[in-house]
């Protein structure tokens, strides 16, 4: 999930596979000590936590059945609510630091979608506590 060319040959080889997608499970979730930087140049955990996901699911969405129960689930943890996202400082490293930051951008991410996606049959939810 960290590299963009790893997740668009999955998605070749998932639409070649199969005729459509009706529900997509977003967990991908890494930390790691020391920074790591991918080989698209971001650091790994936001890579791995947050853009890996964004990806996935934007090359997914015209594969959703127009006619299916559709559901896209964005797993997170509460710890989205200590990560503060500054552009500036997408690659500064401090592996709690990035791991909260990719769980707030994962919760934006996910109101942006149930923004976009409220009209068209693809349901959605901001987010669900358990």
């Amino acid at each position: 999930m960290s590299l963009m060319r790893s997740i668009k040959e999955f998605v070749r080889r998932f639409t070649q596979t199969f005729n459509g997608v009706n529900i997509l499970i977003n967990n991908a979730c890494i930390t790691t000590q020391k920074r790591e930087i991918t080989a698209d140049g971001v650091e790994r955990t936001i890579g791995t936590d947050f853009i890996g996901p964004h990806i996935l699911t934007k090359l997914l969405l015209p594969y959703f059945k127009s006619d299916g129960d559709n559901r896209i689930i964005i797993v997170s943890s509460y710890f989205y609510g200590i990560g503060k996202f500054t552009i500036k400082k997408i690659n500064d490293y401090c592996w709690i630091k990035a791991y909260t930051v990719s769980k707030y951008a994962l919760l934006l991410m996910t109101l942006e979608l149930s923004d976009k996606l409220k009209d068209i049959a693809l349901p959605t939810m901001p987010f669900a506590q358990a």
